[in-house]
């Protein structure tokens, strides 16, 4: 987050950033005996911490506001930093969690190396989406990347949906590479640590954030009715298998929105955890059953109407397992929970880490396992017509003795010899072995 001081700084900068070459000393004078012009100051106010626990809808909107403000670049050395003499979906804009490190091609490398510093211009850039408008935006220049390869990351296709991008702010950034679990060796270093008691569990800076984003892609129909001008989106062309942000002879015109947004906080210990989504859904093929939601007991904030941003809404927020009754407390997105919508966010994102027994990296997959986390991390349900049983290891394993029904299996023990790290899926799902070389001799834990 920036600061009041932060941001008047930047406004002050306004002139060298965004206009150089033109001559502040060539600006209309004030006339004599007026007070000169306040520049305008587009920027939400900070997001309060304690609203996590004590008004969590305001909470999510005001991270949301904040998050989607314009960014004054898009450059490596312009990260997170956001333009506040713009309003929030001005045309041709990028928002400022789209500048952050992208998870798939800047932190977590396909041969497990150190990722570069934050503000490297020398990262495997990305695309970037904009406010839809007649203003060229300034990603239109940017080098192709990972972003749409054909793994499909940050697309939502298939019959399932998928987890589409992840960026991390600077804090979430700064403790991955410093202690170097940017890949699956880095990550076992730190696990062993932690079970030999050298060193306490993985936490994350109270400063932390990370945003997951599923986009969708626009159906012919869609384009033609003008869909995608109500969705933050990104026009590109598609040529011989090839993805372009130019149009080209022989290109085809492909349009994404982004669909769901959801941002996680460090403001309290399990997490903050609120999920964004677009009001209508769109592209092909459309989810199988609607979220699991919660109501929005604040409502979306007077800055973002008449905006791009005033078609999503606030699907929930989370900061604990169960409610004041000891009920689960169940939160998902029809899109990137597709598929296993009764889950819950906390709960799955428990399963996170290193384990010790399998000497891999573990993270809850209900599309593998056909298992449905909805409560406490050691207590799952069993699906309708299950034959299920826990082994001696703590594992469900098919047995024919066993009754079926939706009977729910206590898994004693499912923590033992087990990392979490600090429910960060991103670590165990995306770190690589280091196959590029030794890490640096400033990684811990090394022998």
């Amino acid at each position: 987050m920036v600061s009041v001081l932060g941001r008047r700084l930047m406004q002050a900068a306004t002139c060298l950033s965004l206009f150089v070459g033109w001559d502040c000393a060539l600006a209309p004078a004030v006339a004599a005996g007026q007070p000169p012009a306040t520049p305008a100051d587009f920027c939400p106010p900070s997001p309060v911490r304690t609203d996590a626990m004590d008004n969590p809808s305001k909470h999510a909107w005001d991270l949301f506001a904040t998050l989607v403000q314009p960014a004054v670049a898009t450059d490596p050395k312009s990260r997170g930093v956001p333009d506040c003499s713009r309003r929030p979906g001005a045309p041709g804009t990028t928002s400022v969690w789209e500048t952050w490190k992208l998870a798939d091609s800047e932190v977590f490398k396909d041969d497990g190396s150190y990722p570069a510093d934050w503000t490297d211009a020398n990262d495997e850039r990305h695309l970037f989406g904009q406010a839809p408008g007649q203003q060229p935006g300034f990603h239109e220049q940017a080098a192709l990347s990972a972003r749409f390869n054909t793994s499909g990351e940050g697309v939502y296709i298939g019959s399932v949906g998928g987890l589409g991008e992840t960026y991390m702010n600077k804090a979430t950034f700064d403790f991955i590479r410093t202690n170097c679990l940017y890949s699956r060796d880095g990550l076992a270093r730190y696990a062993k640590a932690v079970l030999d008691k050298a060193v306490g569990p993985i936490t994350f800076p109270p400063e932390s954030i990370e945003v997951k984003a599923a986009w969708v892609q626009f159906t012919d129909a869609e384009i033609g009715s003008g869909v995608p001008n109500n969705f933050y989106s990104i026009v590109l062309y598609v040529k011989n298998g090839q993805l372009s942000s130019g149009q080209s002879t022989g290109a085809t015109k492909v349009v994404f929105g982004l669909q769901t947004l959801h941002i996680l906080t460090k403001d309290v210990p399990n997490w903050f955890w609120a999920t964004f989504h677009h009001k209508i859904f769109a592209g092909k093929p459309l989810p199988s059953q609607p979220g699991r939601e919660y109501p929005d007991t604040a409502q979306m904030p007077a800055s973002l109407a008449g905006t791009v941003w005033e078609n999503y809404k606030l699907g929930g927020t989370q900061v604990n397992f169960v409610d004041t009754t000891g009920s689960p407390i169940v939160l998902s997105d029809a899109h990137i929970e597709n598929g296993f919508v009764n889950s819950s966010c906390i709960s799955c994102h428990s399963y996170g880490g290193w384990d010790k027994k399998a000497a891999s990296p573990r993270f809850f997959n209900p599309l593998n396992t056909g298992l449905f986390q909805i409560g406490l991390p050691n207590q799952e349900p069993v699906p309708d017509g299950a034959v299920l049983a826990k082994s001696v290891d703590g594992t469900l394993v098919p047995w024919p003795g066993f009754p079926s029904a939706n009977l729910q299996v206590t898994r004693n023990n499912v923590f033992d010899d087990f990392v979490q790290t600090d429910f960060v899926m991103s670590i165990p799902f995306r770190a690589k072995p280091e196959t590029a070389g030794p890490p640096p001799a400033s990684c811990p834990f090394q022998k």
